[in-house]
């Protein structure tokens, strides 16, 4: 199974995949990442490490952050659109509202670790705080400025990653900070309760 996985890979034209992917608009990209925000599952290290190795770093990194923004935004006002039918099922549902106290209280600092952190659910901090009565230029301004700093850590990540095809030592450094980020994600949350 493995060997029949690893010839298909070993046959692909990777470079010429790149090299067409990079040659097209920069909406490309941005359209790409910005679909993580909608499909969770889709690996936003991978499509960072993706868009940097066919558009460089500094277009890649800008790309990047320009569609997680774009994409947590629609997402965000999405859920705005529909707070107040979802605030009044919250009262009726303990835990719900419960949930919703606890998003309001939150501070903008510990706001901004959740969101910086990449291995945190942004698609459920979205649908959080877009049914919450938190102030959406705050919870804006905080995700802003959080993603900036998730971008920059996973195009490091992901400019490791690209160098690792000259040499596979680029890879320890992009391991531990993966690893890293993970560990603080998860202490993170267990501590918010998130």
């Amino acid at each position: 199974m493995m060997n029949t996985l690893f010839m298909i890979m070993d046959g692909i034209d990777w470079q010429t995949i790149l090299e067409t992917y990079g040659s097209l608009s920069f909406l490309v990209p941005v359209l790409v990442v910005a679909a993580e925000s909608f499909l969770p599952f889709l690996p936003l290290t991978a499509i960072v490490a993706w868009n940097i190795a066919a558009y460089g770093v500094l277009s890649g990194t800008l790309y990047s952050w320009l569609g997680n923004c774009l994409g947590c935004t629609i997402v965000f006002t999405f859920w705005r659109l529909f707070r107040r039918r979802l605030s009044l099922y919250a009262e009726k549902h303990g835990k719900a509202a419960e949930a919703r106290l606890f998003v309001q209280r939150m501070r903008p600092a510990a706001l901004f670790l959740i969101i910086m952190m990449p291995f945190t659910p942004s698609s459920f901090v979205n649908f959080a705080f877009g049914i919450s009565d938190y102030d959406p230029k705050r919870y804006l301004l905080t995700l802003y400025a959080a993603k900036t700093v998730m971008i920059f850590l996973l195009a490091l990540i992901g400019h490791s990653i690209v160098l690792s095809f000259d040499s596979p030592y680029y890879l320890i450094p992009a391991a531990g900070l993966i690893l890293l980020l993970w560990y603080l994600s998860r202490k993170i949350d267990r501590n918010t309760g998130i």
